[in-house]
């Protein structure tokens, strides 16, 4: 089989003068011309020589070559009647590639994953046209089309608004849609000059996963996207009136505010809010400090104050291994209470003690137990971070045991316990794969080393199935701990 060769801008312009092509503005044609490019989306598509592919808007097969590269097969689906022969010649070579001529919008995509791919989930990888990028992604989604991914290349803004969460100004009902249906994951952003012809805008590689069950149970879907829809088209009126004209739904006044009225009574009252603060103050009162660790309270000030102001922060730490006292230069980004502690989320700005114990370019942040942080110093310095890529505590936190960091993992493992509500409790993000015979499979996604301590401390009721690395480790410490007894 031939390798990709159409990345290359020299091998693109031959094509289209031999061919003599002339671009569609109405198909908002933008041919890729950057391999490094090329070679991200292929990554970010996790493609393997088992999958299937469905390519929309192949051009003059460019990504297509790549794509055949990389998979068991290929159908690219091609609307523009000028670049089927060109197809035809760019991929004559690659025995494992159909093409069809026809609208993405008005193909029977279940007949394609059915008749190659036995049914089975498909990925989709595409370079879409800016100006119908939502009602393809949307048609696959909500047809409900076995869809395992979708990667696709998109205007910068459109992508973004993909990923956004509450809060932003992007956040809509795009926003909601799409992660109604799948994870969404910015994996590149792409500049003008790796088109021809360039674009007048930035764009961007997405990856959305798709959810094995959606994030909530709707009834009637259609129906929510339309109040999701009515409710986000009017921003500058009431949710209320924003709904009653909406064109969408048909209810009346009085069943629109009688709805939020429900909604509104669900939510906690003014008195609810002061009893439950009493509370979380009385038990503040009353909690005391470990005997071994104190926190200075001007030192957890500052550091709530720093996260709050996007300020670098100099500390001074004690390491728990050699007790040895040392400085770091940390973005702040989190502060949480666990296991009888509080701990700082932090980024070492500093690279070449970031790269001591640390991945190059590693996003997840280093723990520092409050406690152990001997003196807490401003810089001066500001940093920032987008409110999308911001650090979210609470799904850190439901990842990570005992505040072991470290690199992200998916294990697999089976529980003979009595109740497996347990194991969910302490693994949040877990889900049970499989149940027979008194036996849970379970998947789950987890950061740092803290995951074996917890383990072990299972004994018999827990055998760590993948990935191996961590079954040898598991294998390793049983061993030393039967040779202390």
């Amino acid at each position: 089989m031939a390798r990709p060769y159409l990345g290359n801008p020299k091998y693109t312009i031959e094509v289209l003068q031999k061919y003599h092509f002339v671009f569609q503005k109405r198909f908002g044609q933008n041919f890729l011309i950057d391999t490094r490019v090329l070679d991200r989306i292929i990554e970010a598509s996790e493609i393997t020589k088992d999958d299937f592919v469905l390519e929309i808007g192949p051009g003059i097969g460019t990504m297509t070559q790549y794509l055949a590269d990389a998979a068991r097969e290929v159908t690219a689906v091609e609307i523009d009647d000028a670049l089927i022969p060109i197809l035809q010649d760019t991929l004559k070579e690659w025995d494992n590639v159909s093409v069809i001529h026809g609208d993405i919008l008005k193909t029977d995509i279940r007949k394609i994953a059915d008749e190659k791919n036995q049914g089975r989930p498909i990925k989709v990888v595409a370079n879409l046209p800016y100006y119908i990028t939502t009602p393809i992604i949307m048609g696959l989604f909500e047809s409900h089309v076995p869809v395992d991914s979708i990667t696709v290349m998109v205007q910068k803004e459109v992508a973004d608004r993909m990923q956004t969460g509450p809060g932003s100004k992007d956040y809509g009902a795009l926003s909601l849609a799409v992660q109604y249906y799948a994870k969404p994951e910015i994996v590149a952003n792409v500049p003008p000059n790796c088109f021809m012809p360039r674009p007048k805008v930035g764009s961007a590689v997405i990856r959305l996963t798709r959810h094995q069950n959606p994030p909530v149970q709707a009834k009637d879907e259609k129906l929510m996207f339309r109040i999701i829809r009515a409710s986000f088209n009017q921003r500058r009126k009431t949710l209320a009136n924003g709904l009653k004209n909406s064109q969408e739904l048909q209810f009346t006044k009085e069943q629109v505010e009688k709805q939020l009225q429900i909604i509104l009574n669900l939510c906690v009252s003014q008195k609810e809010k002061s009893d439950i603060e009493w509370f979380i103050s009385n038990e503040l009162f009353h909690y005391h400090d470990p005997a071994h660790a104190t926190v200075d309270p001007d030192n957890l000030w500052m550091v709530a104050q720093a996260i709050r102001n996007q300020s670098v922060l100099e500390i001074e730490y004690q390491k728990l291994k050699d007790r040895q006292i040392v400085k770091r230069m940390v973005e702040p980004v989190g502060l949480m209470f666990s296991e009888y502690y509080f701990y700082l989320m932090g980024i070492i700005t500093d690279s070449s003690t970031r790269e001591a114990f640390h991945k190059k370019n590693d996003p997840y942040p280093t723990i520092y137990r409050l406690d152990r942080i001997h003196s807490v110093r401003e810089t001066g310095e500001k940093f920032s971070v987008p409110y999308k890529d911001r650090f979210k505590e609470g799904e850190y936190k439901n990842r990570t045991q005992f505040m072991f960091g470290g690199e992200p993992q998916t294990i697999h493992f089976n529980y003979y316990g009595p109740s497996v509500e347990a194991v969910l409790d302490k693994f949040p993000m877990a889900k049970v794969v499989d149940e027979k015979e008194g036996v849970c499979s379970i998947e789950a996604e987890v950061f740092g080393t803290g995951v074996k301590m917890w383990l072990l401390s299972q004994g018999s009721k827990v055998k760590v199935t993948a990935p191996e690395t961590l079954v040898q480790e598991m294998k390793q410490e049983i061993e030393r701990m039967n040779g202390q007894y």
